[in-house]
Parts: structure tokens; C-alpha cells; sequence
């Protein structure tokens, strides 16, 4: 029997394209981080559909050449599969949660693997976050430092980097996520990593979005461990969400002390003392600003020497005139040619108004260890924590944010440090920042170290020489990550959201004071924004709480349970006027779906 025509073409076709797969020059060579990947490295293609090696070749072919390779082991990490079959939600721990002053923003504290809190916060917090400070592991290879489902990873282990950076790779895809417009993290990590990081950052967030590369000065003085050269760096990335949305504080200038700053004139009580700059540069060539001056011995002179280029005066010639009317210019001779200068003054600009003199701050920093060390074990004497950040660092990178009332996330909380930054920031300028913090309780850290520190600082504490530390003031919600199981039953399913997901729901829009709780419905209040959710869509309720939410000002908010979604129930909210209403689990069920696509 001769095979048809058709059935000829497709053996041909299919050939063709497995070729093409095993030729191409990405094939083999990228990160098998994804299911899709980790099909196409384990898959028999001859015995795949057409389409179904054309989606592996547009997979391919969609790929972007980052630079930056590692293969993917066998076994995914268990975190991840959780999500496969369950839902991550959030439940408050009620007894641990504190509040000191209703003025001060509500803070979150987040027990549970840094996966699965993020995928949270993917509904919760997304485009929200505008600042994130992580240290994460640094992947050293010695023991105790990189936990790998549920398995340190060592220095001979000859997946270890590849474990990292699929590790990393997860998190931060999630993270980017969460970040605002204007949104930056900072990352710390050494020399064991940096390179890959960097790297990986690009790949995640984009090459245009790279801001700089801190090096921070993190010991005094070598070790007798130092090997062949004393190491005393470690290093901090930093990219935005959209770097050209990024305004970073600059450096107020200690003009005060600057010993450039030694000629006075009479306007030294208001202007300060100064120092001369020459009014001639060779930068940016203006046709505008490459004109005659005239000299006290009427001689002219132009910039450079001669008229044309390179050289250029700083100021116009109007501006010129303004700064010799105003005793701003100053002519002097120098090997006898005139050369013309400009005051530049310690505490006024050159349009004679005050001004605080400002920089960019330098990638250069130092804070050390030691202090970080000194800071923890004060308030947490013997934590397992040997090397933690000190608080200046982090205070550091919020101060670079000019708003003062940003959202900062930590996914790798650890010790705390970053939520006693938070506390000392706002406690030192009036601010309303407030922080999110994300760490497993492994050897009880987050009940014992992270949540304690917090407490502490908030309330007060005595340090390790007998001195009384004043708290603070704060308020704090304790989380711990939980799951609902996937199922095909809708109605339990929606049920089980039902009761499990109201504090993810609080979370979700900030409103987390309870003034009315019943069998139909629960409302939640925080200033003038008004949260309800409606457990069932009985008539009686719908009455019910329509009337309540009409006594209610401001922003109004209901989430309304549903199995299916049917059109036929929002028919019901018709005439309900200025309220937002969204389905739940619907909302946030959207939003893990698109996640587990990735």
C-alpha cells in the first residue's frame, strides 16, 4: 500500500522541524527553568505532533540571548510545586499583632517561604512596592548558608550555582511584579554571585533599567583568614521597574566645612564664603555663548583665545552683564592675559537665591558588620544570625526615595533589619513608610528573631549595657502563609476562599479594622475607605448590606463570594451606585493562573 500524499508531506514537515530544533544554537544551552523546558529536555521529538514541535521552535525562537546560561536539575524546588495543586493564602496570627498608635501605618510581617509569599503578594501588592531591599543567600558553599529543597547546597555540589540561580530566577520574576512605576530594588550579594546576578538582573529587569553597582566597605581591617588579598567589599545592585521614572535624593553638600570655600567678600554673612571658577570651559560648544568680553583695560578677550570652537563661556552675555552688576565675575590677570572667573558661593546659587548644594550620591559606601552585629545582638542577644546588615545601609536606600510614605518589601527578612530601618526612618522624620516583611521560621527565626526584634523596637528594649531604649511607636499585622487545595468541585472551592481569603483581602486594599461581623457579611473600615465582603447572594443579605454600605462616606469596596460568575449574579449589584465590586475567588484566582503560566 503506497502512503497518501498528505501523510508524506507530514513525515516530511516533522523531520524538517526537528532539525531545525537540534540545530538551533539555543537548543541546550539556556535555562531549563520552566515546564515547557524541561519537556523539550526530556521529550522523544519524533514522536511529537507538528504542533507540537512548532510550539517548541517558536519557544525557541522567542528566546532572548542574555549572556547567561545554567542548567536546571531534575527536581523542581517543592515550593513551587505547591502551587501546582494549591492555593497560597494568608491567615493572621491575632495574638501576635500590636498596635501603638492608630496615627503610625499598619506594617506586615509574613511567616512562610519567601515562594509562596510572593506569589501572594502578586495579588495583594501588585505594581505597588516601590522600594525592595533583599539579602539573600550568598551562596558561599559553606554549610548553613543555601538551603535548597530542604538541602544545604555545598561547595562540591556540581549544581550549585545552577541551583541559585534558579532559585533567584523564580523569586525575582515574582518581585518584578510587585514593584511600582517607579519602583527600585537593591540587592545584596559578594563575589560568589555578583557576576551571575548582574546577569540575571539584565535578563529580569532589563539592561536599560540598571541603576548602579554599590560597592560597600563591609569590615575595618583584614582577618588573618583573608587568603591571598584581604577582602573588606561586598557589593548591592540596584535596578528600577522603569528607570527614566526613577528620581533618587541627592547628597546635601557639607559646604560648612568644605576647605575649597576660603575668599570672603562683603556679602560673606548672607552668601557665604567662595572659590573662583573659570568662566571658560571647553564642553559643549554655543555659538550663544562664544562672544567678545570686554576687560577693565577695554582689551576683549574670548573664550579659549578666539572666537569658534572648542572652547565657550558658561554663561550668556546677558547673564554676564547680571553677574559683573552683582559682583559675581571677577576679572584677574594671569601671566598677563585676563582671565574671568565666576564666584561660586557656599549658600547661594548664581541667580543669588538660597540653595542647599546637592550631589549625587556616590556607588562608594561603607557600613559596616560590625554594626549590624552590634544592633541585633542588643535587642536579640545569641541569634544564629553571624553577619546581619546594620540599619544605616538599609536606611540608606530609603532615604534615596524623597516620598515619605513608600511601601517596602524584604522577602529574605531574616534578622529584621530592614523593618527596624523602616521604624527609624519614620521615627526620625516624621514619615508614614511602611514595610512588608517575608521569612521562614526555620530554627523558629521569624517567631524568635525577625518578630521579636520588631516587637522590641516598637516598645522599647534594654541593650546589652543595662540602657533603656525608648520604642519607636508602630503598628503590626503577623501573617502566615497557608493553602487551599485545588479542586474540581466549584462551590467548595469558592467556599473554601470564602473563609480563607478575607485576610488576604484586607491586605489587598489596607483596610483591616473589623466593625461588623455576621452570617452574611463582615465590613472593615480604615479612615474613609470601607471594605465589605458578602458571603452569600441571598436576597436578604443583598438588603441587608446594601443599606449598611449606604450609611458609609468615602471609598467603598465589596467582594461578593461566587462558584461560577454567572453574568445573572451582577445583574443583582444593578443599582448599587459608587461602590467597586469584584467577585471572589474569580480575582484572585486570575491572578495565580498567569503566574503558573510562567
Amino acid at each position: 500500500m503506497i502512503p497518501s500524499s498528505k501523510f508524506l508531506i507530514k513525515i516530511f514537515s516533522t523531520n524538517i522541524i526537528i532539525k531545525k530544533i537540534k540545530n538551533s544554537p539555543k537548543f541546550g544551552n539556556s535555562n531549563l527553568g520552566t515546564a515547557v523546558d524541561r519537556y523539550m529536555a526530556k521529550t522523544d521529538y519524533n514522536k511529537l505532533t507538528k504542533d507540537q514541535l512548532i510550539q517548541i521552535i517558536e519557544k525557541l525562537e522567542h528566546r532572548k540571548r542574555d549572556g547567561l546560561v545554567w542548567d536546571e536539575e531534575s527536581e523542581t524546588e517543592q515550593v513551587v510545586l505547591d502551587c501546582r495543586h494549591k492555593f497560597p493564602v494568608l491567615t493572621e496570627d491575632k495574638k501576635r499583632g500590636f498596635s501603638t498608635d492608630s496615627k503610625q501605618p499598619t506594617h506586615i510581617l509574613i511567616e512562610g517561604d519567601n515562594y509562596h509569599a510572593l506569589s501572594v503578594l502578586n495579588f495583594t501588592h501588585h505594581n505597588k512596592i516601590d522600594l525592595i531591599y533583599i539579602d539573600p543567600p550568598y551562596n558561599t558553599g559553606k554549610t548553613e548558608d543555601f538551603l535548597y529543597n530542604d538541602k544545604y547546597v555545598d561547595i562540591n555540589d556540581g549544581y550549585r550555582h545552577s541551583k541559585w540561580l534558579s532559585f533567584m530566577n523564580r523569586r525575582l520574576e515574582l518581585a518584578r511584579d510587585l514593584l511600582s512605576e517607579a519602583g527600585v530594588i537593591f540587592i545584596a550579594i559578594d563575589d560568589n554571585e555578583i557576576a551571575q546576578l548582574k546577569l540575571l538582573c539584565n535578563k529580569i529587569f532589563g539592561e536599560e533599567n540598571f541603576v548602579a553597582q554599590f560597592i560597600r566597605k563591609n569590615k575595618a581591617g583584614a582577618g588573618h583568614d583573608s587568603g591571598q588579598i584581604a577582602i573588606e567589599f561586598d557589593y548591592m545592585l540596584c535596578f528600577a521597574k522603569n528607570k527614566s521614572a526613577v528620581i533618587f535624593e541627592k547628597e546635601r553638600l557639607d559646604v560648612e566645612h568644605d576647605k575649597k570655600y576660603k575668599l570672603e567678600d562683603e556679602f560673606v554673612d548672607f552668601r557665604g564664603k567662595y572659590y573662583l571658577r573659570d568662566l571658560d570651559y571647553k564642553g559643549s560648544y554655543s555659538e550663544s555663548g562664544d562672544y567678545p568680553i570686554t576687560t577693565p583695560d577695554n582689551t576683549q578677550i574670548y573664550a579659549g583665545g578666539k572666537f569658534g570652537k572648542p572652547n565657550t563661556w558658561r554663561w550668556s552675555h546677558a547673564k554676564l552683564q547680571w553677574g559683573i552688576d552683582n559682583n559675581f565675575i571677577v576679572f584677574k590677570k594671569v601671566n598677563d592675559r585676563w582671565k574671568v572667573y565666576i564666584k561660586q558661593y557656599q549658600y547661594v546659587d548664581n541667580q543669588n537665591r538660597l540653595r542647599v548644594r546637592k550631589l549625587p550620591h556616590r556607588a562608594l559606601i561603607q557600613f559596616l558588620n560590625s554594626e549590624g552585629s552590634l544592633e541585633l545582638s542588643n535587642i536579640v542577644p545569641n541569634s544564629i544570625f553571624k553577619f546581619p546588615k546594620p540599619t544605616s545601609v538599609v536606611e540608606f536606600c530609603i532615604r534615596l526615595m524623597p516620598q515619605k510614605d513608600i511601601t517596602v518589601l524584604d522577602f529574605f527578612a531574616g534578622s529584621g533589619t530592614t523593618g527596624h530601618a523602616v521604624l527609624k526612618v519614620n521615627a526620625k522624620d516624621g514619615g508614614h513608610r511602611r514595610f512588608i516583611l517575608c521569612t521562614n521560621n526555620e530554627n523558629n527565626i521569624c517567631e524568635e528573631v525577625t518578630y521579636k526584634r520588631i516587637y522590641s523596637a516598637v516598645y522599647g528594649y534594654t541593650n546589652l549595657k543595662g540602657k533603656w531604649i525608648e520604642g519607636l511607636t508602630g503598628n503590626l499585622k503577623y501573617f502566615r502563609t497557608t493553602f487551599i487545595e485545588d479542586t474540581k468541585d466549584k462551590v467548595a472551592l469558592a467556599n473554601d476562599f470564602g473563609n480563607k481569603s478575607v485576610d488576604l483581602l484586607c491586605i489587598k486594599e489596607g483596610i483591616f479594622q473589623s466593625i461588623e461581623t455576621n452570617q452574611n457579611y463582615s465590613i472593615f473600615q480604615e479612615g474613609q475607605r470601607t471594605m465589605a465582603v458578602l458571603h452569600h447572594l441571598s436576597d436578604g443579605a443583598l438588603q441587608q448590606l446594601k443599606h449598611k454600605m449606604g450609611t458609609f462616606e468615602g471609598e467603598k469596596i465589596l467582594y461578593y463570594l461566587s462558584a461560577d460568575n454567572h453574568p445573572t449574579e451582577k445583574k443583582k449589584f444593578i443599582d448599587w451606585k459608587n461602590i467597586r465590586i469584584d467577585p471572589i475567588p474569580k480575582v484572585i484566582l486570575d491572578v495565580y493562573k498567569k503566574l503558573l503560566k510562567k
